[in-house]
């Protein structure tokens, strides 16, 4: 059902959880109150709001003037506000804010049709957000892998910075100090993390305070990077439609957890796919140059099976051609091939497939089909047509220790309909459950070839677009599939579909981690393993591991998320058969545990309070809303103190809860009440005093007493708690 809104008529949509109240005046929307009911504190400052677009002559966003506003309303009760117009280009703009029903938020897009019969272009961004709130004394909390790898956020207080000019990236939550109110930004990423040294493009949800003003600006869109060295636009050929990335805004009362709980409730039922009960998965994630490969698989096959892991996955290296020099990290030898090497699988792969569904685990494949071996293009594999280029010249990537590759362009729909083909059939083929498509090799995705049917500066939307094509046909031909685990997208991705996932969105997390064969240096391996994102939570070879330090290790990776426990650089000296004495008994341990409490990732999520030592010590709660359940994690981080106690939240204060800590026993459970548990009666020591054998430090050599005294500044602990 649909409403036209007349010039100077005002407009409310509400929910019951929320309420916007705007006014459409001479093209433009005014927003006069943003406000949850039975609140008192309204973050609309009266400015308008929309879509916005920065011309290819602009430097600053420019709000859109619209010609025709509507409400709609859907079958399922989402309510709809929507601006309609021209642009003087002759395109046509359409920007629209959904209100959900049952939640405390609401989501913006916008799109640019081409009704003409010419390209239209030069438009550098289009943007699904661009609105004010206004300004009060504020906690800023950003969350993003890239600013900050903590589970809590980086918080900003802006009332000291309200002076200058400062602008926050990423998700946000604004929190109105003394009002008891938050306010959340999240943006889809849809694909568009393409920043690398060539590209400077990404999607952004940006928060910035005006300098001497009574407001925050708060803007979100596909922009080029400060300092960009090649510029990007979105350019539309006759009868073409582009669409933003969503945006979306959650209000709640309260503080920071409670706008991220608002956020993630409404997330997973408008715009992330639904998972199986047993997400997050825990990952075998192997892979050799080595003409053993199948034998080796086979025998990590007992194992990871033996251990308890829900996938089987071969990373890199499978292909027709792939190195079988032992040692060398070259995973891109034999690339574009989606054939098996006969050397290394000489049963084929749907023999391995076969012997990891007999398992009863799913098997995952490891692939990067945007770039080939440069061997490929030499020997004419593929039309010339094919290849990405930029002024002419062809995208190679030269790292060591790799074989050359050859970038495609993904923005070439014959690129696209070839790749939907290989891809397509050796996931039918070999039975694929999970594909983890990989960005690595990327040299850039600014193609300007003008043979590949986009606008010489428009390669990023067509390769992201392409991409996306070829995504959504397999997930739409194969409803089981799970991917893709490199690329965030929440509307195509089961696993990692944001770029904060593990901090925001623990069931559908998946780490990649190292076990202590790897390094830090890789010996035998023409590759340093350490330094990357992925070896922060990496365990360091070392000749001693005291028990709780390895308790601290797994409970790291996996309290936020699922994991993939790998070789880094494809060395048989890596496999997990060969980690030190008691490490996979220990492994196996913690698998079996993390079973037990994941179904707790879909739950509520809160940072706790450390109430004594803040320092280097951190804990976070997930707890069902009927507040039945609750699973805390504790971690000393190398802090000086090793006493402290914690302060739990949404608990009922009048039941009793029994506590389980698997530091210890069973028949060894505590008896709290709510009300004890959240005034901070829960004490704790980390690291536990009989796991972290301190009492044997006396009668240890020097040596061995040096290793053992630098792991105990670390501890955790996991508490499961039930109310009785």
């Amino acid at each position: 059902m649909k409403q036209e809104i007349l010039n100077n008529e005002e407009l409310i949509i509400d929910n019951g959880r929320i309420r916007i109240k705007c006014k459409y005046t001479d093209g433009m929307l005014s927003q006069n109150e943003l406000i949850i009911p039975g609140y008192d504190y309204n973050w609309a400052c009266g400015t308008p709001f929309g879509a916005c677009i920065i011309p290819g002559d602009r430097e600053n966003p420019v709000l859109f003037s619209y010609s025709r506003c509507e409400k709609e309303t859907s079958g399922d009760g989402t309510v709809k506000i929507n601006l309609s117009g021209i642009l003087g280009d002759g395109s046509e703009v359409t920007w629209t804010l959904s209100l959900y029903p049952g939640f405390s938020g609401f989501g913006m897009s916008a799109s640019l049709y081409n009704p003409t019969d010419k390209i239209l272009n030069n438009i550098q961004c289009l943007q699904p957000a661009l609105f004010e709130i206004k300004t009060d004394k504020y906690d800023v909390y950003t969350y993003g892998i890239r600013k900050n790898a903590s589970s809590t956020g980086d918080i900003i207080d802006s009332s000291e910075r309200f002076g200058e000019f400062c602008q926050w990236n990423g998700w946000t939550v604004i929190n109105a100090r003394n009002r008891n109110q938050s306010l959340m930004l999240a943006g889809d990423l849809a694909g568009y993390n393409v920043t690398n040294p060539g590209s400077d493009t990404y999607y952004t949800v940006q928060a910035r305070p005006h300098k001497n003003s009574n407001s925050i600006s708060i803007n979100a869109g596909i922009i080029n990077a400060p300092g960009a060295r090649i510029k990007q636009s979105v350019n539309l050929e006759p009868a073409e439609r582009f669409t933003t990335p969503r945006v979306f805004v959650a209000l709640a009362g309260g503080g920071r957890d409670h706008a991220v709980n608002a956020m993630r409730a409404m997330l997973r039922s408008v715009a992330l796919l639904p998972i199986g009960e047993s997400s997050p998965e825990s990952s075998f994630n192997v892979w050799y140059t080595d003409d053993q490969a199948e034998k080796m698989y086979l025998e990590d096959l007992e194992l990871a099976s033996s251990m308890g892991f829900d996938a089987f996955t071969l990373d890199a290296s499978w292909n027709e051609e792939g190195s079988i020099m032992p040692g060398s990290n070259d995973w891109s030898a034999g690339l574009g091939s989606y054939k098996e090497s006969a050397v290394k699988f000489p049963h084929g792969m749907k023999y391995l497939s076969d012997k990891i569904h007999e398992k009863g685990m799913i098997f995952g494949l490891w692939m990067c089909p945007h770039s080939v071996d440069a061997l490929r293009e030499k020997r004419g594999d593929f039309p010339e047509s094919f290849y990405a280029e930029i002024n002419g010249e062809r995208l190679h990537c030269d790292v060591q220790p790799l074989s050359l590759t050859t970038q495609l362009c993904l923005g070439n729909p014959e690129v696209v309909q070839r790749l939907k083909k290989e891809i397509a059939d050796i996931v039918e083929k070999w039975h694929i459950d999970w594909i983890k498509w990989d960005p690595s090799a990327t040299v850039s995705f600014c193609c300007n070839r003008s043979d590949h049917g986009h606008a010489p500066d428009g390669g990023v939307a067509a390769n992201v677009a392409g991409r996306r094509e070829i995504m959504a046909y397999l997930m739409e031909r194969f409803p089981r599939l799970r991917g893709w685990e490199c690329i965030h997208d929440m509307s195509l991705s089961r696993t990692n579909p944001t770029d904060c996932c593990h901090m925001l969105f623990p069931e559908y997390t998946n780490q990649f981690v190292t076990g202590p064969m790897t390094g830090p240096n890789v010996w035998g391996s023409c590759s340093y393993a350490f330094g990357s994102q992925e070896a922060l939570l990496s365990l360091h070879a070392m000749p001693y591991v005291e028990v709780s330090y390895l308790d601290y290790f797994f409970r790291n990776i996996m309290s936020q998320g699922g994991f993939s426990m790998g070789n880094i650089t494809g060395m048989a000296g890596q496999r997990l058969a060969n980690a030190p004495l008691g490490f996979n008994d220990h492994f196996k341990r913690h698998i079996i545990m993390y079973k037990a409490h994941r179904h707790m990732f879909k739950e509520d999520i809160y940072i706790l309070n450390i109430l004594e030592n803040t320092d280097h010590w951190r804990a976070f709660e997930y707890v069902k809303p009927d507040a039945s359940e609750a699973m805390v994690f504790i971690f000393r981080d190398g802090g000086e103190v090793e006493n402290n106690s914690i302060s739990l939240k949404a608990l009922d204060g009048s039941a009793k809860y029994e506590v389980y800590s698997q530091n210890e026993r069973n028949g060894k459970e505590k008896i709290f009440t709510g009300a004890q548990l959240m005034d901070g009666s829960y004490k704790i020591t980390l690291p536990h005093p009989y796991l972290s054998g301190k009492n044997w430090l006396p009668v240890m050599t020097d040596d061995v007493k040096k290793q053992f005294e630098k792991q105990l500044g670390y501890g955790s602990d996991a508490l499961v708690i039930r109310r009785i």
